[in-house]
């Protein structure tokens, strides 16, 4: 984003990239490990085109092909520029996909969450996206697409997957990979959680910006 940002307008000032804080006001309880879940992926947030959900969809019967009891929630408000009717039709017609359509309010964020064994953001196109964060306070790994600026924060290998956008067959491989892997998941949520701990604390953020602003703090 910062490049983009550089690229497309004649800025002179310090362009600063703040990062994203954890989302700790979610959490209430101690959080059980994504190893002791079922084999549940979650879709968590506005529902719109450019969030790739129907890429999923249409991966999903190749996700329950090689891991049968595999489930999907999908949860969220339904954006502009998607049919709901439609979308509640081609849910109902898969195995194992719940809708919870409508804004999510905050005591039910982690509920969500800590029933999911894998976070899923297939995005055909972003800038960031704080459901990374919201998965990492809860130490859950994700598999999201290679956009934007979500490499910095999902990062390969160590606290999830990538895949390339618009691509299925590449995001049910990678599901598929966490959902029949509890330890290896477990494993990668923890190092997001981690992440969070050490980089992007609301005291990181803080000091960021206050550098930033004033060029000098913490």
């Amino acid at each position: 984003a910062r490049r983009v940002l550089l690229d497309s307008w004649p800025v002179t000032a310090p362009v600063v990239v703040i990062p994203h804080g954890d989302e700790d006001i979610f959490r209430t309880d101690e959080v059980p490990s994504a190893e002791t879940t079922t084999a549940n992926a979650l879709f968590f947030g506005t529902v719109t085109a450019y969030k790739g959900l129907d890429d999923l969809l249409t991966a999903w019967p190749q996700v329950c092909a090689e891991v049968p009891d595999a489930t999907l929630d999908i949860a969220g408000s339904i954006g502009a520029d998607t049919d709901q009717a439609a979308l509640a039709a081609r849910v109902a017609a898969l195995p194992g996909v719940t809708l919870h359509a409508g804004y999510v309010p905050v005591d039910a964020v982690a509920g969500h969450f800590t029933r999911a064994r894998v976070v899923v953001q297939p995005y055909r196109r972003s800038s960031q996206s704080g459901v990374s964060h919201v998965a990492y306070t809860f130490a859950r790994p994700v598999v999201a697409t290679r956009v934007g600026d979500i490499p910095s924060v999902v990062r390969d290998g160590q606290t999830g997957l990538l895949v390339e956008p618009g691509d299925p067959a590449g995001l049910a491989r990678a599901v598929v990979a966490l959902l029949r892997d509890p330890d290896r998941a477990a494993s990668f949520g923890a190092a997001g959680r981690a992440s969070l701990q050490s980089g992007a604390s609301w005291d990181t953020v803080a000091g960021d910006v206050l550098r930033a602003v004033t060029g000098s703090g913490p």
